[in-house]
Order: structure tokens, then C-alpha cells, then sequence
């Protein structure tokens, strides 16, 4: 038996298959501050900004077998240009949380639009509000709650971790303050995995101003009754980084692009391996994104695939799709 154990050993540590990225078809309109999310078989992308104008209007694309995309299409826009939110999906709904409007006003409103067997999404309806506004926050979802994370509430970001049990029709009911970061943070990224909630670097202050760039991984258990644990620190990143999005699959972390050290955008996608206990493994370099850029906070997989839209550097705003495989070909 000892043999087949160490195959069994190696076999579970071993990497996954390597990220091999092609072009998709190009979003109609560039922007980045956008939500992009799976809902159904649709590829949806909602709002975002062009630095000219904030956006209202959504797309969707449909998935195909092999990964691919049809043509964009349009769907029932938001019922306001808006920017900077974030975005959840449950079984019966999409929830949008927070952002900023075309007066750069940032908001504490909340979208919610229920969502059909087909994957369609009904009209947008504005719901409970957050406690507060936000701004370059995140959301996810878990076990029947919505946990939104950090953000700007004015101009600097704040610690306070806002959640909210979903009701029948998907929308968020009473927000309640829950056990708050450790120091303050924004533009930051956050996913679920084996019942705990992780936030991925991220800034501490006034993005235009006095702030710290951070590369730490936090981690809080996710209680019986909805609540959080204690937040401790989990792992690092090689250099800073914001603007940036993760996501986990087959229990890797990927940490996609972004702002690096305060000083550049980048394209690189680099993995961890999410250990017994929620404490990340050492990050490695995987295939790189076709081109630098930030401000894509939502990659989302479907499957044996990933999907990264839009975005900018130093501004450029970006209509590129890029569809990412884990079969290691195209």
C-alpha cells in the first residue's frame, strides 16, 4: 500500500494544467470599473467607466461548448451609469453592490435583477441599501449570504465587512456589520473557498494620495449562523498589488493582473496552492494575460475555463476579451 499512497501524495500536489489564453470576440464598448460575471450559459458584462463617461448598458455573450463565445448582445441596462461595483451571482439572482455615479458620488445602493432558467436576467431593482457607500469594494457570495469587503466610503478605504442573508428572491435583507479587517483596504480582490472568506492584497488610505500598497492574504472562518470569524493573515504576494482580480480553481489561487507596486500594469497571472488549514503555498508564474491591465476585478470560470473582459492601463481603455483554458491547449 505504501507505494500507491506516495502516487496518491504526488499525484495531489502536483500543479494544475498550464493556462493557455486565446482572444475572444471584442466587447462593443471599451471601459474598465465594470462587473463582469457567469450567469446561466451567458458571459455578462454591466456598467464600468471610459474615463470620458460612466456606462450603463450590459452585454451578454454565450458560452459555448469548447469555452468560445457567440456575438455581444445587448441586455436591460442599469437603471443608472455606474462604476466601481461589485457583483454577485446566486441561483436566482445577480446582486450589484456600491459604486460610484456620474456625479463621482460613491453609493451605498443596491441592484438586484432575478434571473431565469435560461441564465436572463429580469429588470434591475434597487434593494436594501449597504450601511455605507462603497467603492473599489468586493463582494462574494456563500452558503445562502452576500459578504461585501472594504472599499472606498469617501476618499480613503475602510475596514468595515458588511453581510447579508438572502431572501427568497435572491435580494439581500438587513446588512449587518461583521468582524472588520484588520487595517483598512481597497481595490482589493476576495473569493470563497472550504468555508472561509480570503481578501487578496489590496491599498490602506487614499489611492490619490497617502496610501499602502499591500500584498498580504487575509482569511476568516465563515460560522455556522452567517458570521466571521477572526481575520488572520494567511500568505503574501511576491510585490503589492490592486486593481487586480483572483479567483480559485481545483484549489489553487490565481491572482490576475492588476497594479503592481503602486508602479505599473501588468499582465502576469501567477497561482498558490491553498493548503490544509487555509494558509497559501507560494505563489508561481503561470501563462500571462496577452497584455497588461487593471481595474478587471472579475475573472470567472465556467468549468475548464476563465474569463477576463476590458479594463485599462495607465488609462487606455480596453474592449479585449480573453478566455483562458486549463485543458493546456486550445
Amino acid at each position: 500500500m505504501r507505494p500507491l499512497l506516495l502516487s496518491l501524495a504526488v499525484t495531489m500536489l502536483s500543479p494544475p494544467p498550464t493556462l493557455v489564453w486565446r482572444d475572444g470576440p471584442t466587447l462593443p464598448a471599451p471601459r474598465d470599473h465594470h462587473a463582469t460575471f457567469i450567469a446561466g450559459p451567458f458571459l455578462y458584462v454591466a456598467g464600468g467607466n471610459t474615463y470620458a463617461n460612466l456606462l450603463s448598458d450590459v452585454w451578454r455573450a454565450h458560452i459555448l461548448d469548447d469555452g468560445t463565445l457567440g456575438d455581444w448582445e445587448p441586455a436591460l441596462p442599469l437603471p443608472a451609469p455606474r462604476g466601481g461595483h461589485s457583483v454577485v451571482v446566486t441561483d436566482r439572482s445577480v446582486v450589484i453592490t456600491g459604486g460610484q455615479f456620474s456625479n463621482r458620488a460613491n453609493t451605498a445602493t443596491t441592484l438586484v435583477a432575478a434571473l431565469d432558467s435560461a441564465g436572463r436576467l429580469g429588470p434591475w431593482t434597487e434593494t436594501v441599501p449597504l450601511p455605507g457607500p462603497r467603492f473599489h469594494h468586493a463582494s462574494v457570495t456563500s452558503n445562502g449570504w452576500i459578504y461585501v469587503t472594504g472599499g472606498l466610503e469617501a476618499r480613503t478605504s475602510v475596514a468595515q465587512v458588511a453581510g447579508a442573508k438572502l431572501g427568497p428572491d435572491g435580494a439581500p435583507q438587513a446588512w449587518v456589520e461583521l468582524t472588520p479587517l484588520p487595517t483598512p483596504r481597497s481595490h482589493h480582490a476576495s473569493f470563497v473557498y472550504d468555508g472561509a472568506l480570503f481578501v487578496v492584497a489590496g491599498l490602506n488610505g487614499n489611492p490619490a494620495g497617502e496610501h499602502e500598497q499591500l500584498r498580504d492574504i487575509l482569511r476568516a472562518p465563515i460560522q455556522a449562523d452567517g458570521t466571521l470569524g477572526a481575520w488572520t493573515s494567511v500568505g503574501r504576494l511576491d510585490s503589492a498589488y490592486a486593481t487586480h482580480a483572483a479567483f480559485v480553481k481545483d484549489g489553487w489561487v490565481y491572482v490576475v493582473g492588476g497594479v503592481e507596486n503602486n508602479a505599473r500594469f501588468v499582465a502576469t497571472v501567477q497561482r498558490a496552492p491553498i493548503r490544509a488549514g487555509g494558509t497559501i503555498g507560494f505563489f508561481e508564474p503561470t501563462t500571462s494575460l496577452p497584455a497588461g491591465r487593471g481595474h478587471v476585478h472579475q475573472t470567472p470560470v465556467r468549468g475548464d475555463y476563465v474569463y477576463s473582459v476590458a479594463g485599462s492601463a495607465s488609462r487606455r481603455v480596453s474592449s479585449a476579451v480573453h478566455i483562458g483554458s486549463f485543458k493546456g491547449r486550445i
